[in-house]
Protein backbone atom coordinates (compact mmCIF):
# COMPACT_ATOMS: atom_id res chain seq x y z
CA UNK A 1 0.00 0.00 0.00
CA UNK A 2 1.54 3.27 -1.12
CA UNK A 3 1.39 6.24 1.20
CA UNK A 4 0.85 9.65 -0.28
CA UNK A 5 2.11 12.79 1.37
CA UNK A 6 0.12 15.99 1.23
CA UNK A 7 1.81 18.96 -0.37
CA UNK A 8 3.27 21.40 2.15
CA UNK A 9 0.84 24.04 3.35
CA UNK A 10 2.05 27.62 3.63
CA UNK A 11 -0.46 29.63 5.60
CA UNK A 12 -0.28 33.16 6.90
CA UNK A 13 -2.07 32.97 10.22
CA UNK A 14 -3.01 35.27 13.07
CA UNK A 15 -1.47 38.58 12.09
CA UNK A 16 -2.09 40.88 15.02
CA UNK A 17 -0.66 44.30 15.82
CA UNK A 18 -1.14 45.93 19.19
CA UNK A 19 -3.41 48.96 19.18
CA UNK A 20 -0.62 51.40 19.99
CA UNK A 21 1.22 50.31 16.79
CA UNK A 22 -1.72 50.23 14.39
CA UNK A 23 -1.84 52.63 11.48
CA UNK A 24 1.96 52.86 11.31
CA UNK A 25 2.54 50.17 8.68
CA UNK A 26 3.86 47.59 11.15
CA UNK A 27 1.45 44.84 10.09
CA UNK A 28 1.94 45.54 6.38
CA UNK A 29 5.70 45.44 6.72
CA UNK A 30 5.53 42.20 8.69
CA UNK A 31 3.41 40.53 5.99
CA UNK A 32 5.66 41.88 3.20
CA UNK A 33 8.77 40.51 4.91
CA UNK A 34 7.19 37.12 5.55
CA UNK A 35 6.11 36.88 1.89
CA UNK A 36 9.57 37.99 0.73
CA UNK A 37 11.22 35.34 2.92
CA UNK A 38 8.93 32.68 1.47
CA UNK A 39 9.88 33.74 -2.09
CA UNK A 40 13.60 33.92 -1.21
CA UNK A 41 13.41 30.33 0.02
CA UNK A 42 12.05 29.18 -3.34
CA UNK A 43 8.33 29.40 -2.69
CA UNK A 44 5.79 31.15 -4.83
CA UNK A 45 3.41 33.80 -3.56
CA UNK A 46 0.54 31.76 -4.99
CA UNK A 47 1.49 29.01 -2.50
CA UNK A 48 0.49 31.25 0.43
CA UNK A 49 -3.03 31.00 1.86
CA UNK A 50 -4.94 32.69 4.64
CA UNK A 51 -8.40 32.83 6.11
CA UNK A 52 -9.70 36.06 7.54
CA UNK A 53 -12.87 37.95 8.32
CA UNK A 54 -14.60 40.08 5.69
CA UNK A 55 -13.61 43.46 7.21
CA UNK A 56 -9.87 42.76 6.74
CA UNK A 57 -10.02 41.59 3.11
CA UNK A 58 -9.16 44.98 1.65
CA UNK A 59 -6.01 45.14 3.75
CA UNK A 60 -4.84 41.73 2.52
CA UNK A 61 -5.80 42.57 -1.07
CA UNK A 62 -3.52 45.60 -0.80
CA UNK A 63 -0.73 43.21 0.19
CA UNK A 64 -1.15 40.98 -2.87
CA UNK A 65 -3.76 38.44 -1.78
CA UNK A 66 -6.99 37.66 -3.61
CA UNK A 67 -10.17 35.87 -2.60
CA UNK A 68 -10.55 32.20 -3.49
CA UNK A 69 -13.41 29.76 -3.19
CA UNK A 70 -13.24 27.18 -0.43
CA UNK A 71 -13.04 24.34 -2.95
CA UNK A 72 -9.77 25.88 -4.24
CA UNK A 73 -8.05 25.60 -0.86
CA UNK A 74 -5.63 22.80 0.03
CA UNK A 75 -7.50 19.94 1.72
CA UNK A 76 -5.38 20.39 4.88
CA UNK A 77 -7.26 23.64 5.56
CA UNK A 78 -10.70 22.02 5.65
CA UNK A 79 -11.02 21.61 9.41
CA UNK A 80 -9.65 25.07 10.09
CA UNK A 81 -12.10 26.64 7.63
CA UNK A 82 -15.03 24.76 9.17
CA UNK A 83 -14.05 25.93 12.66
CA UNK A 84 -13.46 29.47 11.39
CA UNK A 85 -16.88 29.57 9.78
CA UNK A 86 -18.51 28.61 13.06
CA UNK A 87 -16.59 31.26 15.02
CA UNK A 88 -17.19 33.95 12.39
CA UNK A 89 -20.92 33.19 12.44
CA UNK A 90 -20.97 33.65 16.22
CA UNK A 91 -19.12 36.98 15.78
CA UNK A 92 -21.58 38.06 13.11
CA UNK A 93 -18.93 38.14 10.42
CA UNK A 94 -18.15 36.29 7.22
CA UNK A 95 -15.07 34.11 6.77
CA UNK A 96 -13.06 34.71 3.60
CA UNK A 97 -10.35 32.50 2.10
CA UNK A 98 -7.47 34.18 0.29
CA UNK A 99 -4.41 33.21 -1.71
CA UNK A 100 -1.24 35.06 -2.66
CA UNK A 101 -1.00 36.27 -6.23
CA UNK A 102 1.93 36.11 -8.62
CA UNK A 103 4.76 33.70 -9.17
CA UNK A 104 7.97 32.84 -7.37
CA UNK A 105 9.87 35.62 -9.12
CA UNK A 106 7.38 38.35 -8.36
CA UNK A 107 8.63 41.23 -6.29
CA UNK A 108 6.87 41.72 -3.00
CA UNK A 109 5.34 45.19 -2.77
Amino acid sequence: QAETEAAPLWELASVYVGEQWRGRGVGSELVRRLCARHVQRGGARRDLYLITLEPTCGWYEGLGFSRVERQDLPPQMGLEVAAGEAVSWVLGNRLVCMRGTGGAGEKVR
